[in-house]
């Protein structure tokens, strides 16, 4: 080749956007997925989860309880359409993602108002476990949207239902 093809080349490749998804993993600073992503995504499908949710800034105001959630981990994603988005699967990295999977509620949460217990209807239930190589620890995510607004209260806090 001769020295004006390689300027060229060298030049055409500088003026190239990389970003790290076409980086091979064994460049310093790529992120890469655990192997074992897999294997922990399928130990934790099935699992059920108690929650009690204190949604606000305490000190600051209102704070929101919801009590008594209770959801399954399932297997399988439906369409985007039928899920929340996930900041691992729908972000800048969902390679690191195990995907998203579907999200069963067991029992729906509830909170208190001045009209006594309340429902709280939870919708496009979706999570994902997010797992880098090399990292002790990984992070389960689970995302829901409403089906309704909820207020606990006439001048109290609301949850806005989701899109």
């Amino acid at each position: 080749m001769t020295s004006n093809k390689l300027t060229t080349l060298a030049l055409l490749l500088l003026s190239c956007q990389l970003t790290q998804a076409f980086l091979p993993s064994w460049l310093p600073g790529v992120v890469t997925t655990s192997p074992d992503l897999n294997r922990y995504t399928a130990e934790v499908t099935s699992s059920t989860f108690d929650c009690r949710f204190n949604i606000g800034l305490p000190g600051h105001g209102a704070v929101f309880p919801i009590n008594d959630l209770q959801f399954r981990l399932c297997m399988g994603a439906g369409t985007d359409e039928e899920r929340v988005a996930l900041p691992g699967t729908d972000g800048p990295r969902p390679h690191l993602s195990s995907g998203p999977h579907r999200i069963s509620t067991v029992t729906e949460g509830s909170y208190i108002s001045m009209d006594g217990v309340q429902s709280v209807p939870l919708i496009r239930g979706a999570w994902e476990l997010i797992w880098k190589a090399d990292s002790h620890c990984g992070f389960l995510i689970c995302g829901f949207n409403l089906e309704k607004d909820v207020r606990r209260n006439e001048n109290g806090a609301v949850l806005p239902k989701g899109e």
